[in-house]
């Protein structure tokens, strides 16, 4: 997958060819073929990949330092100049009317979310939130403002954008009491 991510964070999706996959990971085109035949699959292992070593599920023993770990992780990786190009180059290909990488991408999301709903889960296990959540709402809460941030409006996104971002997404729990 390493080879796919260069690609996109060199040349964007466009550049992304099973030939150029091949080349770039020195074996035969039948090779990625076999294991991925469509282009939006290697994107989707890719990412799999790339999330779960870069913003992984944090388990700190609170809700507050989850979301803020969590949080920490998902900026992290926004604002890495390589990791920034490639989540770039992907929406692209999305927003440009490629149908299966937004089908590969709205599962990848929920994919994603559903294993960050953990830290929610734990919570509620210790009683430090109510037992009746809209799990996706709180990380929309938490995680949306740092993608619109980064990408849209390009402001600062410091500790304490960090801060109203969590105490948001906790907001957002209380409310479901």
């Amino acid at each position: 997958m390493g080879a796919v991510r260069q690609i996109l964070q060199d040349s964007g999706y466009g550049a992304l060819t099973h030939r150029a996959v091949a080349a770039a990971a020195y074996v035969d085109n039948a090779t990625i073929y076999r294991r991925w035949p469509t282009r939006p699959q290697l994107v989707s292992d890719m990412l799999r990949d790339l999330s779960s070593d870069l913003v992984p599920v944090p388990d700190t023993g609170s809700i507050n330092g989850d979301l803020t770990a969590y949080l920490s992780s998902v900026l992290a990786m926004l604002t890495t100049p390589g990791t920034k190009k490639l989540a770039q180059s992907i929406f692209a290909a999305s927003i440009e009317g490629d149908d299966v990488v937004a089908v590969v991408l709205a599962d990848f999301w929920q994919e994603r979310f559903s294993g960050s709903y953990k830290m929610l889960d734990r919570a509620i296990g210790r009683g430090e939130l109510p037992a009746m959540l809209d799990h996706a709402a709180i990380m929309d809460a938490l995680v949306a403002p740092a993608w619109f941030r980064t990408f849209i409006s390009r402001m600062p996104v410091g500790e304490e954008f960090q801060k109203r971002c969590v105490m948001a997404a906790l907001a957002q729990a209380q409310t479901e009491k």
